[in-house]
């Protein structure tokens, strides 16, 4: 342990630059010791939001230190070290719920709906018009005119509880918007918390009872609604998290809910970005190991290439030294050396023509005749 002594400049300057969460695990003081002391020292506190504002990259107004004060100008903290194996006394959960339920006096769940969110009013009135075209298409048998609404929010419960469950939900959206997240409804229900997209929907869990069958007098099992309301979280295909209701009512649990609900987000937010990290530097090994094959394939071309080029070049020797010793033998033949000093300048043209690194453009053969030749003279 460490005592931490703070004037009341420097106190104001850790409540503006640090969150009050982060505060509270750093010296262990609960949200509303800190709040009074605060309010004993006229030091002014984020309002709610101010941080999630930040996080979002929205601007926020700080508000400057009253100079009139007449009080105590230092305050005395106990620094606890975090000692190895040491369990703190309040979990980041436990933490994260107190600064909500302290956010969350204001919202009151109603016990009748009067001000009911945008979303809770688009789908109320999308289900009572589901409900009238079930009634018009039950009478008229046309079941394949009859569609559910997709865009609405994603609850299934009793009619029993339906009412509650959208009195909860309306709350439950409001919190959220609160704390600088929000909700949409786009062929599901999604929270966007710090970002991350999470599907959610509001459910009455099923009980399944044996019962007897009156006809058969035979025990089978029947499905019904308990009553019980949750929070489900769909994290993947075959995974699901449920927030519910046990010895208390899901509308005294909503900071639970929520603190939860952060936690995952921000889980997920990690993990994201290390997926996304450990893709880039896949993706930036791979680039290295394509560049390289590259380079060794260019280079094995190149090589049979020079290999290709040597030999023609060789070829090119032995035409211009056959044509010498044509051109020598000739000469002793005047009868018919006319004849073949036409054929000498027409093979020495085409040895120019031939050579590797000829420009010559040739009359009648183009340089893709070149590999043809090259190949035909290569299997004799």
């Amino acid at each position: 342990m460490e005592k931490v002594t703070l004037s009341r400049k420097e106190l104001y300057d850790l409540v503006w630059s640090q969150s009050m969460t982060s505060l509270m695990k750093k010296y262990q003081v609960p949200y509303s010791d800190f709040k009074r002391i605060c309010e004993q020292m006229n030091i002014p506190i984020p309002k709610t939001g101010h941080w999630m504002k930040i996080m979002h990259g929205k601007p926020v107004e700080v508000e400057a230190l009253p100079a009139e004060y007449n009080g105590e100008n230092e305050i005395t903290f106990v620094h606890k070290a975090e000692e190895e194996g040491a369990v703190p006394s309040l979990s980041i959960k436990a933490i994260k719920q107190r600064e909500i339920e302290s956010n969350l006096k204001a919202l009151v769940i109603q016990s009748e709906l009067k001000t009911p969110d945008r979303l809770i009013a688009e789908s109320q009135n999308a289900v009572k018009k589901y409900e009238k075209d079930y009634e018009r298409v039950r009478k008229n048998q046309d079941w394949e005119h009859l569609t559910r609404p997709s865009n609405i929010l994603d609850i299934h419960v009793s009619k029993e509880q339906y009412d509650r469950a959208i009195r909860f939900m309306d709350a439950f959206i409001k919190l959220l918007r609160t704390r600088g997240h929000d909700m949409i409804c786009d062929n599901g229900t999604y929270m966007i918390v710090y970002g991350e997209r999470m599907k959610i929907s509001l459910v009455e869990r099923m009980k399944r009872e044996m019962v007897v069958n009156e006809k058969t007098n035979w025990k089978e099992a029947k499905n019904s609604y308990s009553g019980v309301l949750l929070i489900r979280y769909k994290e993947c295909a075959y995974r699901t998290i449920d927030w519910a209701e046990r010895k208390q009512p899901i509308e005294m649990l909503l900071p639970k809910i929520m603190a939860n609900i952060e936690l995952k987000a921000q889980e997920i937010k990690k993990e994201r970005i290390e997926l996304e990290e450990r893709w880039a530097e896949q993706a930036k090994k791979r680039k290295v190991e394509e560049e390289y094959q590259s380079r060794v394939a260019k280079e094995l071309d190149d090589f049979k290439k020079l290999i290709a080029e040597a030999e023609r070049w060789y070829q090119v020797k032995k035409i211009r030294s056959y044509i010498d010793d044509v051109e020598a033998k000739s000469k002793n033949n005047q009868s018919d050396y006319e004849e073949t000093k036409k054929w000498i300048v027409w093979a020495r043209k085409k040895a120019e023509w031939y050579e590797p690194k000829s420009k010559m453009v040739d009359d009648l053969l183009s340089k893709e005749d070149i590999t043809l030749v090259y190949k035909r003279v290569s299997l004799v």
